[in-house]
């Protein structure tokens, strides 16, 4: 995965992705200090599989943004045309 930097076992933005691509549009000043503080991830999580989804028991909304330079806009559309509002 571009801009993803690896370490012992874990995984964070570089500064350039999280820069461009994270904190796009912001303000330069305190993207800079979102990227000085962000959390790291297990570097396995996009290779492990969920077991039970929340979203199936439990109500959830969320909004897709077309200019999103991190998730492309088609991965985030339900499948099932009739879930949209």
């Amino acid at each position: 995965m571009a801009g993803l930097v690896k370490s012992g076992g874990f995984a964070q933005l570089s500064e350039e992705a999280f820069l461009k691509d994270f904190a796009g549009g912001g303000d330069p000043a305190r993207a800079r200090v979102l990227y000085a503080v962000q959390g790291r991830i297990a570097d396995t999580l996009f290779a492990s599989k969920t077991t039970a989804a929340a979203w199936k028991l439990k109500p959830s909304w969320y909004a897709v943004s077309k200019q999103d330079r991190t998730t492309s806009p088609e991965l985030q559309l339900p499948r099932n045309p009739f879930t949209c509002l």
